[in-house]
């Protein structure tokens, strides 16, 4: 049922197919009327189809009240992750103790209002923002990517994390000025060692 499973039993997946999603929907959830009806019946039905019984309507409208704006469109932006086969059916492990989704469901909030500094703006327009909105994901879920030791799935996540880049450039740099310069360069020294987005909504 959970697919191909790596060493330490965390399932597989293709963090190349994952980007390619995530991309995908940075452009299409921000243009979308009645988010919040769209994205609970995206979120019932991978929870179906991993034969996980859905949160209540009202459950998930507790969730998502509770959402600033842009927690909103980065939890949008997560759901599509549950379009690939081996993330959907993590769903059941995570669930396993739980009546419903709601496990998921809490997992997705924190996980969108933690991201704070990367707005959809910033996912959309940054191929290394993209991955590591990515690898955030593929870490909160327990994923193992594909063709990489855990080291080094956390190597690069943090070499290419946002918040410790703002610390640092706070630390390295008195002026606001001198700060952006910094955080500019850091940007253009791993936009060149990013991973591509790939493939259509």
């Amino acid at each position: 049922m959970f697919g191909r499973r790596s060493r330490n039993s965390h399932p597989l997946v293709n963090l190349d197919q994952v980007i390619a999603l995530f991309g995908q929907a940075a452009g299409f959830w921000p243009t979308q009327p009645e988010v919040a009806v769209l994205a609970q019946a995206r979120f019932a039905d991978s929870c179906r189809d991993a034969g996980v019984r859905p949160v209540s309507t009202e459950r998930f409208a507790e969730t998502w009240v509770r959402l600033a704006e842009e927690s909103r469109v980065r939890f949008c932006i997560a759901l599509a992750a549950l379009d690939v086969e081996a993330v959907r059916n993590r769903l059941p492990s995570l669930c396993s103790d739980a009546a419903d989704a709601g496990v998921c469901l809490n997992l997705l909030q924190e996980f969108a209002e933690r991201l704070e500094l990367l707005t959809a703006d910033m996912i959309q327009q940054s191929d290394v923002r993209l991955e590591e909105f990515a690898r955030h994901f593929c870490a909160m879920a327990g994923l193992t990517i594909e063709e990489e030791t855990a080291e080094r799935s956390a190597a690069r996540l943090h070499e290419i994390n946002f918040a410790r880049l703002m610390k640092e450039a706070d630390a390295a740099r008195s002026s606001a000025e001198d700060r952006m310069a910094y955080l500019r360069k850091l940007q253009e020294e791993q936009e060149a060692t990013r991973r591509p987005r790939r493939g259509k909504w």
